[in-house]
């Protein structure tokens, strides 16, 4: 066995993390369970089989309308529709506020106990505004009407010869890989913020320099074992969803594989940054307490800031509206992770790149300061 792939191996034998992702296993496999355990394929209205769940005895299609609506709002993604309709979303919210502005102004004069011809005459300002801002409503509707018709066309047409039971064990898939992917997250910042620090105690590492083995071997090869243990478990739990889903519902959905590459690329974010602080606090402690602030609060902000961006607020507040065009290049954000996870599974062409990206320098800024300070540490 190489130096290397012993390392990675000697990862499984900490003792003191062993029970803790024993337990988390043991948490995915009984959520991936439960998930095969509550849907069921019924009839639906039109005789067809459509996917269901346990206490139902007649089938509502509503996975299926699911599975529309993500694939339209992809598509929607895909085409650029959001730019396509931003004049008409722009000259409405600018008649809207004309509008708001005119009221407040005939409210002001009405309270000051101004002329009556002043209030006659805001008030006509007031409802000849709001006549404009109720066309440029119709008008930005008829618009999204439109562009919700074209979406439904190209997904009718590249969901030829998809079954509405198919449809509906994709978004069942889909719900599973995002609820494990979220446990997963949890469970594995307590299952690895150890790593580090009881490589790093006084004897440990000590008798690891000792050997001809490269520090770099240490720290990666510590590393590579922690992504590794998750992958098996997630693995089993994949091929657990894989064949559950096939022997209950007939549906033997191989893309659902497609979602763990982006799940480990999620968890090695999380592991990137847990192992950072390990390494350079030496303390599981606070590897955990700084992980979970982060997945916890500080991403749940990030995400909070993200969902702002377009609304009427970040257009009102424009120092918002700036954070939260920054946040999605600042910050990978987790939940949208989540987002291109759950999406992976399904026939929907288009998912976010941006989070990847930034993801991807998260990972080799925290490894790249690690290992520096892993490098510099006197033992």
């Amino acid at each position: 066995m190489t130096p290397f792939l012993a390392i990675v191996s000697d990862t499984w034998r900490q003792s003191k993390q062993q029970i803790v992702f024993l337990v988390l296993i043991g948490l995915m496999l009984l959520l991936t369970g439960g998930m095969l355990a509550i849907p069921k394929v019924l009839t639906g209205p039109d005789g067809k089989a459509v996917l269901g769940v346990a206490f139902q005895t007649q089938g509502t299609g509503d996975f299926e309308t699911s599975w529309d609506e993500a694939y339209r709002a992809a598509v929607a993604k895909e085409r650029g529709f959001e730019q396509r309709s931003l004049p008409a979303r722009t000259a409405y919210d600018e008649a809207q506020a004309k509008y708001r502005k005119a009221v407040r102004k005939r409210q002001r004069l009405a309270e000051a106990g101004a002329a009556a011809e002043q209030v006659e005459e805001a008030k006509a300002e007031e409802e000849t505004l709001s006549a404009e801002s109720r066309e440029r409503a119709k008008s930005l509707l008829a618009l999204q009407q439109e562009l919700l018709d074209e979406a439904q066309k190209i997904v009718d047409e590249r969901a030829k010869g998809i079954t509405p039971l198919e449809k509906g064990a994709e978004i069942w898939l889909s719900l599973a890989v995002r609820f494990l992917f979220t446990l997963s997250m949890w469970g594995f910042i307590a299952a690895c913020a150890g790593y580090y620090p009881a490589m790093l105690q006084a004897g440990a590492v000590d008798v690891l320099i000792s050997k001809p083995i490269g520090r770099h071997v240490l720290f990666f090869g510590k590393y590579a074992g922690g992504l590794v243990l998750y992958a098996a478990a997630l693995l089993a739990c994949y091929f657990l969803l894989f064949v559950g889903m096939g022997i209950r519902t007939g549906v033997w959905h191989a893309p659902l594989l497609g979602a763990m590459p982006l799940t480990l690329f999620a968890v090695a974010l999380l592991w990137a940054l847990v192992g950072a602080i390990g390494v350079l606090t030496r303390s599981t402690a606070f590897a955990i307490v700084i992980g979970y602030v982060y997945y916890v609060v500080v991403d749940s902000v990030v995400g909070l800031v993200q969902a702002l961006k377009g609304t009427e607020i970040a257009d009102e507040f424009e120092a918002l509206g700036t954070i939260s065009e920054w946040s999605g290049v600042l910050f990978p954000g987790f939940g949208r992770l989540r987002d291109a996870v759950g999406a992976s599974v399904l026939h929907v062409p288009v998912f976010e790149g941006q989070p990847i990206v930034v993801a991807a320098a998260w990972i080799a800024a925290c490894l790249g300061v690690a290992y520096w300070r892993f490098y510099k540490l006197d033992f």
